[in-house]
C-alpha cells in the first residue's frame, strides 16, 4: 500500500510542477497566451472534475479530483490574477474563502458528494488558503518578515505529520489524501525559501 503514497506523490508533483511552470513562461508571451492556456488549464480542470464523479475506479476518481483542483487553480487562481480579471488570494476575498472552506468541510462531515469531487474542491481550497496566508504575509509584512519563519517551521512540521500519516494510515483514499496534504504543505515551505531568495527559483523566469 505504501506505493500508492510514493505513485500519489510523483504524479501529483509532475502536474502540479508543469502547471506551475507553464504559467511562469506562458505569462512572458502576452495576455492572449495567457488567456488561451488559462482556458485549457479550466476545461481539462472541469473534464478531470466529471471524470472524477463518473470514473468507475476509486483510485482514478481520486487522481481525477486531485489534479482537477491543481488545474482549476491554475485557471482560476494564477491564470486570471494575471490577467487582472480578480486575485482569489486577495485578502477582501476571505469572506468567499472562509465561506467556501465551510461549505467544503460541511460536505465532506456530510458525506454530501462523491469523494473524487470533494478531492477536487479540497486541493483547489487547500491551495487557495495557502496562497492567502502567504501573499498577503508578502504584500504587508515583506518577503523576509519575521513573521513567514515560523510560518514556514509550521508547515515543515505539518509536512512531516502528514507524510507520517500517508505511510501509516490503511484506507487508500487517506494514504492519498495525506499524501496530497504533505506535498502542498512542503511546497508552501519551499515558496518561503524561494521568497527569502535562499535559492533560485522561478521567479528568475518570470522576472520577478
Amino acid at each position: 500500500m505504501r506505493s500508492i503514497v510514493a505513485k500519489t506523490f510523483v504524479y501529483t508533483l509532475l502536474l502540479f510542477g508543469f502547471t506551475y511552470m507553464s504559467l511562469v513562461l506562458v505569462y512572458k508571451t502576452g495576455p492572449l497566451e495567457t488567456a488561451l492556456w488559462g482556458f485549457a488549464l479550466l476545461s481539462a480542470g472541469f473534464f478531470l472534475f466529471w471524470n472524477s464523479l463518473t470514473d468507475i475506479r476509486e483510485r482514478s476518481q481520486n487522481l481525477s479530483g486531485i489534479f482537477s483542483g491543481i488545474l482549476l487553480w491554475g485557471a482560476l487562481g494564477e491564470a486570471a490574477e494575471h490577467l487582472e480579471l480578480f486575485s482569489l488570494p486577495d485578502w477582501r476575498m476571505l469572506p468567499l474563502l472562509a465561506l467556501f472552506t465551510s461549505i467544503l468541510l460541511l460536505w465532506s462531515v456530510k458525506k454530501s458528494i462523491p469523494v473524487g469531487n470533494l478531492f477536487a474542491l479540497g486541493v483547489f481550497n487547500g491551495i487557495w488558503a495557502l496562497h492567502t496566508l502567504m501573499i498577503n504575509q508578502y504584500e504587508y509584512l515583506g518577503r523576509k518578515s519575521t513573521t513567514t519563519y515560523p510560518s514556514a517551521l509550521l508547515f515543515l512540521f505539518l509536512a512531516l505529520y502528514f507524510l507520517k500519516k500517508a505511510i501509516s494510515s490503511v484506507p487508500e483514499r487517506s494514504k492519498m489524501a495525506y499524501t496530497v496534504a504533505f506535498l502542498l504543505s512542503a511546497w508552501t515551505v519551499l515558496e518561503y525559501i524561494w521568497g527569502w531568495r535562499w535559492i533560485p527559483g522561478p521567479w528568475m523566469l518570470s522576472g520577478k
